[in-house]
């Protein structure tokens, strides 16, 4: 599961995603509650509304350049297919997904920009 980031917004935000069974594929299912964090006054777990994002991978260190860079081409590509963006997605609603661990080497990281679309302009 990534760790999630708002790169641009103020402050930063940072998400821990957790797997199943807390967050179990069949939406008929019940989640096994998170286990409580033990630093109360700086970590807190939510749920978060379902998301639809459209998503451009990149490898190496997500520093600000490369992930901006990574965010424009995915605009131009939506724009190309004729997906909107949600308003707000390509500042404060920058989603940054990164999936290695601290130390991972440059060419084995994995990460993801995710900006949310308009679910209704996405071709089904």
């Amino acid at each position: 599961a990534p760790c999630l980031m708002r790169p641009l917004a103020r402050p930063k935000t940072m998400w821990y995603m957790l797997p199943a069974p807390h967050t179990p594929l069949d939406p008929a299912a019940t989640p096994v509650p998170p286990p409580t964090p033990l630093a109360d006054d700086m970590l807190a777990c939510k749920s978060v509304e379902q998301l639809v994002v459209a998503v451009a991978c990149f490898s190496g260190y997500a520093v600000p350049d490369v992930v901006l860079s990574a965010r424009d081409r995915l605009i131009a590509s939506l724009s190309e297919a004729g997906v909107e963006l949600a308003d707000g997605a390509a500042v404060e609603g920058l989603l940054l997904a990164q999936y290695n661990e601290l130390f991972a080497l440059p060419w084995a990281r994995e990460n993801e920009v995710w900006l949310q679309v308009r679910p209704e302009t996405v071709a089904g």
